[in-house]
């Protein structure tokens, strides 16, 4: 098939140097002294954007050295940081290949698809991640939807007995049927498989069988519904006994319209987890405006054998003139793949102020607090940091950006842990079309 190159081959080149100074890197309740420590970064990225497919590559490594706890004993590369994305669309089918490579200071503010215990922790996290995906009929009456996924998380010096090394892999499959421009209708079968090298050597199959619709009954809203049924099969290989398995019903409904200023929603749904059943009903509205969006959503959880628990979430960005404000609030139950049950209460506070065309200034404060409710021990904790940063412009391409960051931990039954950290970072990008 001939392509119609649209954004044509990019190269990127990335080129950072990292100089800090703390007085608890590691964020010890009982700290050794202090730490120097180097870092520098390199990255290579290409992109190619056709009409008819898209490739993306990264490849990034950091080279470090440094005195004191938490340096490196040797100089050298932390780890390597990889990303892989290839698309390929044809008249009414697409492909999506996807691979990650990633490896994370677990000192430093993690994504939420890194780790579900948002607190920090000292050590390395690995995360391989890779992905293929198939749909066909994407526009006809019948349609078919095929994905795969194995997901892999490898943790080094950690201090908390819940990071573990775990696998999981995963296939879904589903048939889609469109009787009308606006009704589809969905038959999907998924399992995954979960390997954990934790004390109890967990192996967890889930089975899930669901059938779904969705339909729009005008041009701004649109309605859903899922009903299924979902098993949980749990093998403890390192002790003589197994815990209960978990079956249940499964459904979902949602209601989404869109306003003038924004949309609407409502969604109720009944999950079966690891950890029991469990019920959640989600009440969400969002603003949008010329200078930035506000979105507030609040709901109920209620767990298998437990309270009914309030949830929420609150989201603000807002830019005017030369200052930029983010906020993001959140308050909510999850249920951790050891089968705890717990509430995540996360704050983040962003300011920045641009001082002249070559230089900014940025302010930001964020907060987690983990409070277990349920389901398998945890060991309540709270982490706090807060960073001041200077920006300057040296050139086109190169900048220099200098702050300071204070870090917080506390655990249940111990004292606090404290950090200051001075650092100073060089930066430059590159970018070249041939």
């Amino acid at each position: 098939m001939a392509q119609d190159n649209v954004g044509g081959p990019e190269f990127t080149f990335d080129l950072s140097t990292t100089v800090s100074a703390s007085d608890n890197y590691d964020l010890e309740v009982n700290p050794a002294g202090d730490t120097i420590l180097s870092e520098t970064r390199l990255g290579f990225g290409f992109e190619s954007v056709g009409r008819t497919q898209t490739f993306r590559f990264n490849f990034s490594d950091n080279f470090r050295f440094g005195d004191g706890p938490g340096a490196p004993a040797e100089a050298g590369f932390e780890g390597i940081n990889a990303a892989l994305y290839y698309e390929k669309l044809w008249v009414n089918s697409r492909l999506v290949f996807d691979a990650r490579l990633r490896t994370i200071d677990l000192t430093a503010a993690l994504d939420d698809e890194d780790i579900e215990n948002p607190a920090l922790d000292r050590g390395t996290l690995q995360t391989t991640n890779i992905s293929l995906g198939f749909q066909t009929g994407l526009t006809g009456p019948v349609g078919a939807e095929i994905f795969l996924s194995d997901v892999r998380r490898n943790y080094t010096d950690t201090t908390n007995p819940d990071l573990v090394d775990s696998r999981t892999l995963t296939g879904e499959a589903a048939l889609l049927l469109r009787p009308d421009t606006v009704t589809e209708f969905r038959l999907g079968y998924g399992q995954s498989e979960y390997d954990a090298e934790d004390p109890q050597g967990t192996l967890r199959t889930t089975r899930e069988l669901t059938f779904g619709a969705i339909r729009e009954l005008d041009t701004i809203t649109v309605i859903s519904g899922e009903i299924g049924w979902k098993e949980i099969e749990e093998d403890w290989r390192n002790v003589a006994f197994d815990p209960e398995d978990e079956r249940g019903l499964i459904a979902s409904l949602s209601y989404m319209r869109e306003l003038p200023s924004g949309d609407f929603g409502i969604d109720l749904s009944h999950d079966v987890t690891n950890a029991g059943q469990r019920t959640d009903l989600w009440i969400s509205r969002a603003y949008d405006y010329p200078l930035g969006t506000f979105g507030v959503a609040v709901g109920v959880a209620k767990p298998e054998n437990g309270d009914y628990e309030p949830v929420g979430r609150v989201t603000y960005d807002r830019v005017f003139n030369d200052q930029a404000f983010r906020l993001s609030l959140a308050s909510e139950i999850v249920v951790t793949s050891d089968s705890a049950i717990q509430r995540n209460t996360t704050a983040n506070v962003g300011y920045d102020y641009q001082i002249s065309n070559v230089d900014s200034v940025g302010f930001s404060v964020s907060y987690a607090w983990i409070e277990g409710i349920g389901g398998a021990p945890v060991t309540d904790s709270t982490s706090a940091s807060a960073t001041a940063v200077y920006r300057r412009d040296l050139t086109e391409d190169w900048s220099v950006e200098t702050g300071y960051t204070y870090r917080l931990r506390r655990e249940e039954g111990t004292d606090e842990a404290e950090s200051n950290t001075l650092f100073l970072t060089l930066q430059s990008s590159f970018n070249w079309r041939p």
